[in-house]
């Protein structure tokens, strides 16, 4: 469904590069509990460097959204 807080509905001759582009770096966090955050954050073609980057924009995304940005 097209989230306007994604970024999702754009202008019918809008460039869809950048918006496919932006996209991509959304992820989907699931939590069981209040203490656990699980989310996928690279695959195995990728290298350490990318991964470790993934790890860190989850953590400050998380962060971000937690009250007083206090872990």
């Amino acid at each position: 469904m097209p989230s306007p807080k994604a970024g999702c509905i754009v202008p019918p001759n809008a460039n869809l590069k950048m918006v496919y582009d932006r996209l991509q770096k959304i992820v989907k966090l699931e939590t069981k509990s209040e203490q656990t955050v699980k989310c996928p954050v690279g695959s195995d073609e990728m290298s350490d460097d990318q991964v470790a980057e993934n790890i860190m924009l989850v953590y400050n995304t998380v962060l971000h959204m937690l009250p007083q940005e206090k872990a």
